[in-house]
């Protein structure tokens, strides 16, 4: 998950002569950005790997731990969590493979390198929290895909900041720069203790764990 080096390069008081310049003064950004699909199509296919192996690493684990006198994959909760992983993996595989091919074939494919990248990072770090659950102490002591994905995704926040990245910005030209604002805390409540909202009890219900 850390294969990706990036570095910034600083240019001052360089003049490039009219001959020189590629497309127009002040659109570097739009010329570049068409060149970024290839990284994406490639960060989108890490993930997809990351996530094959964290869904084995789930199932095993399911299949051979026993908890209360029956394997641990016969807990609803823990099939859900499983079956959110299937789902994400074959998105992330499809989405992929079809950025890929256009790529490949000299088509336009920034809206596809982008979402392939999205869903499939999105998936992976959400299959990652999900399996270090599954898991339990295992996880963090052995050399398991899910512990080693989850570590790298808390410690660099890679691959979930390329995807906030790539959503901010994947505009329209003209659009208004999207601004990015703290949420204070509502007076009475302690910072280090989340409001729930009802997209969050409505998904603890569904998943079978009382909210």
């Amino acid at each position: 998950m850390r294969s990706l080096g990036s570095c910034q390069v600083t240019f001052q008081d360089v003049f490039v002569p009219d001959e020189n310049v590629i497309g127009e003064v002040g659109q570097g950004w739009r010329l570049l950005s068409e060149t970024l699909n290839s990284e994406r199509i490639m960060v989108a296919a890490q993930c997809y790997g990351a996530l094959q192996g964290i869904l084995d690493d789930m199932l095993a684990y399911a299949t051979d731990r026993t908890a209360f006198t029956k394997p641990l994959g016969q807990f609803q909760a823990v099939q859900h969590m499983i079956a959110n992983a299937a789902m994400g993996l074959e998105a992330a595989r499809l989405l992929t493979y079809r950025a890929a091919w256009l790529q490949y074939n000299g088509r336009p494919c920034g809206v596809e390198a982008t979402t392939a990248e999205v869903m499939a990072s999105e998936a992976c770090v959400q299959a990652a929290d999900d399996g270090i659950q599954i898991l339990g102490a295992t996880a963090t002591r052995s050399s398991t895909t899910c512990s080693a994905t989850g570590a790298t995704c808390g410690s660099t926040g890679s691959p979930r900041s390329t995807t906030r990245w790539a959503q901010l910005h994947r505009r329209e030209p003209g659009a208004p720069a999207l601004v990015l604002k703290r949420q204070e805390p509502a007076r009475g409540t302690s910072p280090a203790t989340p409001r729930i909202t009802k997209s969050v009890q409505a998904s603890a219900t569904l998943s079978g764990v009382p909210s």
